[in-house]
This record gives C-alpha cells, structure tokens and sequence, in this order.
C-alpha cells in the first residue's frame, strides 16, 4: 500500500511537473520548394537550430519552443496562406518571409493576426523606416548596390555596364539595380542597356545573352537567383563568352557553388554575408550546422539563426510573454551576432556591417568589410 502510494505521488508530482511545461510556437515562412528552395530550407534549417539550442540550454524555464515550417511557394498568395495557418496554430511569431516580393503580403497578414515578422533576408527598401510588425536582422540592399557600384568604377575601373534585372522579384530587385545605376552613373560611368526580364517564363537565355554580348559592357550587373545566375553564366560559357559579372547577395548561395561552379569564377557581389567570416561565433555556428544537418550552411541559415536569436532575446525580456516582444526586440542592446554584432533601431531595421564578396567558383572570399 505504501509503494502503491509512493508510486501514485510521484506520478501525481511528474504530471505536475509536466503541466508546467509550455511550449511555444515559432512560425517559419519561406520557399521550401522550387528556384528559391536553397533560401528557405537553409532558413528553415538556422532557425531550427536556434530553438533546439535555445531548448537545450533551457533559456526560459519551463518553456520549450518549437518551429512549425510553411512554404510560401514564393508567392504572396501562397505567403497569405501560409500565414493563416500560422495563425491557426498560435504562433507568437514568424521567422520569416525569405523574400521581398512576398513581404507585403506577409506583412498585410502580420497585421490582421498582430503576428511579428522576423526576415533574415528581406532586404528591400519598401519596409524601411516603418513602425510596424515587420523586424529584419539584414540591412537595406541599396547600400549594398551603391558600394558594388563604387568598387567597378574606383577599384576596377569600368566605365560601361549593362544591367539585367529579373522582375519576379521586383520588390527587391528594382531597387538595388536603381541604387547600383545611380551610384554608377554619379561616377561617370554609363550604362549601355537596361534589360528587366521575367526569369520565370524564360525557357532559354541565349537571346538575353546575345543581347548583352551585342553592346559589348566591360561590366555586367545581374540581379538573379542563383539558379537563374546560373544558366545565364552557362550560356555565356557555352558560347566562349567571358565578361565581369556583378551581383546581388540573392544569387550568393550554394547552389551557385553546387550548380555554377567555375563558369561563374570571378564575380563579385554586394552584401550583407561574409562566409569566410573568421568570427569565432560564426566558425562555430557553421561547425554546428554542418553537423546537425549534414551539408555546409549559407547566408539565409546564418541570418534565420540570427532572426530566431532576436526572437528569443526579445522573449527572455519580455519575461516569456509574447504581447511584449515587438517592444521587447527593439529595446534590446547590440547582440553578438554570427558574423557581426547587430542591434535594431526604433523602426526593427538593422545596424550592421556590409561586405564586397568575390566567389572563387568554389567558395566565396570576403574582399572587404563595409562599416
């Protein structure tokens, strides 16, 4: 009868202890599927371990957290819906969109669901200066674009350009090709032509191709997705074409090293991502990520870790309670970082360092650090 007792108190004290437990709800939203796939399942990926580790260390007693992943198809209406779910299922807040052309869309429903958004991507123009529930842990890429523009005329000393931009994500790719050709022109260069394409209805890019080969640029400056930058470098390779290629951190990823390789050796890029970042903090984060899932980790995984980091400081400020975390992440002071302290400012934009990156055809080398 004793043991029997002892046996129903401590059940009785385990389910206690259980019952104290809660667990909290984290949204991702990205592209898991199609050309942007490499943007949000490496967010997806940097995000989860940020909570597993945040679990571990037991950050806030008694809470566990838990991501619960949509895909965005990469589109607003598949963004909306996504974010209905996350609703549905009462997350406290959203890592997440991966990108600019789903944004307001995302945003327009962070609004009804007075859902926080946390981008570790999203750097358009569009949502900068904004008291809303819109937070990002990378800065605005015209100041990315204006530094690549600097660093063709002064330190490689090219006059012409022609610049290919793919409208499908105009939210982000309008403005840093603007930025780039207003900085560029400033400096006395001059642009030869200005292509914008729909680089998802495109079955071929010869004739882009042979569009730009006919004005013969010293520079070319692409806004593409990696995949998109890809077939582009391919087709140029294909016909023994070689040309300085200039780009934004959206096509920066891994699939460019997997899929491009060597015929995309050379090109340099303005953003906000240094991947051979010697930062202990960052050489440890790549260690952990690499072991946890396998294969090596790129921007938008270190940036997710850093938006979930955000996200679970801001928690811990807030004493747990969700209602006060918008206020709670922009009172927060700077924070380590993965690749450089960051702190938000009053509007939940980011202060932070930029970078001029050149990839190799293997790997991407930091040429300099923009303060």
């Amino acid at each position: 009868m004793t043991r029997m007792r002892c046996a129903a108190l401590l059940l009785c004290l385990f389910l206690q202890a259980c019952s104290d437990q809660r667990e909290v709800v984290v949204g991702f939203l990205g592209p898991l599927e199609g050309k942007n796939s490499d943007l949000g399942v490496q967010g997806r990926n940097g995000a989860q371990l940020a909570l597993e580790e945040a679990n571990a260390q037991g950050l806030i007693p008694g809470v566990t957290f838990r991501l619960e992943p949509e895909d965005d198809r990469g589109s607003p209406d598949g963004a909306s819906q996504a974010m209905d779910r996350l609703a549905e299922v009462r997350a406290v807040a959203v890592i997440g969109p991966m990108t600019s052309g789903v944004a307001r869309a995302a945003l327009d429903k962070a609004a009804e669901y007075r859902l926080p958004l946390i981008s570790p991507t999203v750097s358009s123009p569009a949502f900068t200066g904004n008291k809303d529930l819109f937070f990002r842990v990378l800065g605005d890429s015209p100041l990315w674009a204006r530094t690549l523009a600097r660093f063709v005329v002064e330190a490689r000393d090219l006059d012409t350009a022609v610049l290919l931009t793919d409208m499908d994500n105009e939210t982000f790719s309008g403005p840093y090709r603007d930025a780039f050709r207003d900085e560029f022109t400033k400096l006395g260069g001059r642009v030869l032509r200005q292509i914008d394409v729909h680089a998802s209805t495109l079955e071929s890019w010869d004739a882009v191709a042979a569009e730009i080969k006919a004005v013969r640029p010293r520079a070319l400056f692409v806004t593409l997705s990696a995949r998109d930058a890809s077939r582009l470098a391919k087709t140029f390779a294909a016909q023994g074409e070689k040309i300085d290629v200039y780009s934004s951190m959206w096509s920066a990823t891994r699939e460019l090293v997997v899929d491009c390789g060597h015929a995309c050796a050379g090109w340099t890029f303005g953003m906000g991502y240094s991947e051979d970042n010697p930062r202990p903090e960052h050489v440890s984060f790549q260690q952990r990520y690499q072991q946890r899932f396998g294969y090596a980790s790129n921007f938008a995984a270190a940036l997710a870790f850093e938006a979930a980091q955000l996200l679970l400081q801001g928690m811990v400020r807030a004493g747990g309670d969700p209602q006060g975390l918008p206020s709670a992440m922009t009172a927060l002071p700077e924070l380590p970082g993965v690749m450089a302290p960051f702190r938000l400012n009053e509007f939940g934009d980011v202060i932070r360092d930029h970078y001029i990156i050149q990839f190799t055809g293997k790997d991407f080398r930091t040429h300099e650090t923009i303060r």
